[in-house]
């Protein structure tokens, strides 16, 4: 069916469709032949509803409602023959039908603006360390050690110190008045949780079950209570219990009692192993969004205002989610976090026009290979059948395309990375980075000047063309007119009288 696209901006256009007759005539007999099966009429059988009958009765309902039906599907038939990626849902006026005219429907939307071929070739970062030291792993056992220790009170009964588990009862003074609803009954207290507050830690430290103990402290300005910001608060205390956390030894039987290993060294061995893997996706996962960042900083993008506005919503969705976890009741207002999140949102969206683009532009897809090898992925993490996960991704659309995603952009990482400039941790330095970034964007530069060139040599060959095209027109006439002056003059010769 005939459609127009106009561009009104970079990234927003009006999509002017026409439904025939012919087509718009068809879907209504379908649908009004689809009521008269399951409408019941009085007077009439079942299925035998005459066309005018269902639609005095129904046809206020049913025609606008088949009308915009008609539209979606016209304008979903007409963006995937141009090729658009809507970032908006289309925009139109319910649209009438009339007895034998076509469907005619003008939608505005917001698009993905269609690049040129983006520059992405040498972009220079710093690779990532993703090493793991030993200290790192003595870290972990000894985390592991913690997590295992068993908790008792001393023999014999000692004054408290690092690590150790105390209850306390406490009375709270703020500014000299007492808070009943800051007072504290066998409050469990770790003097090796490092969120503690300081002064509480240094007045319990050496302290024994039944002594008292006091600490002052001022609240932080920025408090999570408003009620307590900025505010003096004497804490009256009493060791009620003393615990202390023995740790077992790290030897063997530690190791065969923690995991499914038989020695210690195995265990440390697994150890590194993970935490080799966890260090090597995260180091994947910054060296890309580093080579984004320099992507985006060479590459000029019009981004479509309804992709700022999305990326805004998630990262600003994340933040509550956090904000919630941490247990902090109080945000800034609705514009200080708007302004907070508005320039990494636009980046971000420029980021997603981007490797949309060199995805496009490189022929990047996913096959049924890939998709194989992303179910087996799948099932190795999950311990499922891998025949049974590559199912469910092809029966399930979300799951489909959320695998499609992560192969995408798999790929678009390793290409990225195998066409970048990495340079080495510290070696560098912002001029060799400097230096490299130059190099890429005085290539794009030349790059789109080149374009330009071409653009323009292309608009010279027409204009030549055209004015080639004009002389030999202007000259064809000339010699016709010419030849049509000796005939006249060779047939006025013919017909003069002759002298004799």
């Amino acid at each position: 069916m005939p459609a127009e696209i106009e561009k009104t901006s970079p990234y927003e256009v009006v999509l002017r469709v026409e439904v025939p007759a012919e087509e718009v005539a068809k879907r209504m007999d379908r649908e009004y032949a689809q009521l008269a099966r399951r409408a019941h009429v009085r007077g009439f059988r079942p299925g035998k509803a005459p066309r005018h009958v269902l639609r005095r009765l129904y046809g206020k309902e049913v025609e606008p409602r088949m009308a915009v039906a008609i539209a979606l599907e016209a304008i979903a038939e007409a963006i995937e023959e141009h090729a658009l990626q809507p970032v908006t849902e289309p925009e139109f006026e319910p649209p009438v039908l009339l007895a034998g005219a076509p469907l005619r429907i003008e939608a505005r939307m917001q698009v993905q603006p269609e690049l040129g071929e983006v520059s992405f070739e040498g972009l220079a970062v710093e690779r990532v360390d993703a090493s793991v030291s030993e200290e790192d792993v003595e870290a972990r056992l000894q985390a592991l050690r913690e997590a295992n220790a068993t908790i008792q009170e001393p023999d014999p009964m000692r004054p408290a110190r690092e690590g150790d588990l105390l209850r306390v009862d406490a009375e709270v003074f703020v500014e000299g008045e007492k808070r009943e609803d800051l007072t504290m009954e066998k409050a469990e207290i770790d003097l090796g949780n490092e969120s503690l507050l300081p002064e509480l830690k240094e007045a319990l430290l050496g302290a024994s079950p039944g002594e008292e103990r006091e600490a002052t402290v001022r609240f932080a300005d920025d408090h999570g209570r408003e009620d307590l910001r900025g505010k003096e608060a004497v804490f009256r205390m009493k060791v009620v219990e003393l615990r202390e956390r023995v740790l077992p030894d790290l030897d063997d039987e530690f190791a065969k009692d923690v995991s499914d290993h038989e020695t210690l060294q195995a265990l440390r061995e697994e150890i590194r192993q993970d935490m080799e893997r966890s260090a090597q996706a995260r180091a994947d996962d910054e060296l890309l969004e580093r080579l984004v960042d320099k992507l985006v900083d060479i590459n000029e993008v019009p981004v479509p205002p309804a992709m700022v506005q999305r990326e805004e919503q998630r990262l600003l969705q994340n933040m509550l989610q956090i904000a919630a976890m941490a247990g902090i009741p109080d945000l800034p207002s609705p514009e200080e976090l708007h302004e907070e999140v508005h320039e990494r949102a636009e980046r971000r969206a420029k980021a997603t026009i981007l490797l949309s683009a060199i995805s496009k532009q490189q022929d990047i897809d996913v096959t049924d290979e890939d998709l194989q090898a992303e179910a087996e992925r799948m099932a190795e993490k999950s311990g499922q059948n891998p025949s049974k996960v590559l199912a469910m991704l092809k029966s399930n659309e979300n799951l489909r395309q959320n695998a499609t995603s992560r192969i995408v952009e798999r790929k678009l990482r390793e290409l990225l990375v195998s066409k970048a400039t990495l340079l080495e941790p510290g070696e560098a330095g912002e001029t060799g980075e400097k230096e490299a970034s130059e190099k890429v964007e005085d290539a794009a530069s030349k790059k789109e000047a080149a374009s330009k060139k071409k653009t323009a040599s292309k608009k010279e060959t027409a204009a030549d063309k055209k004015a080639d095209d004009s002389d030999e027109k202007a000259a064809s006439k000339k010699r016709s007119a010419s030849k049509k002056k000796a005939a006249s003059k060779k047939k006025a010769s013919a017909e003069a009288p002759s002298a004799d």
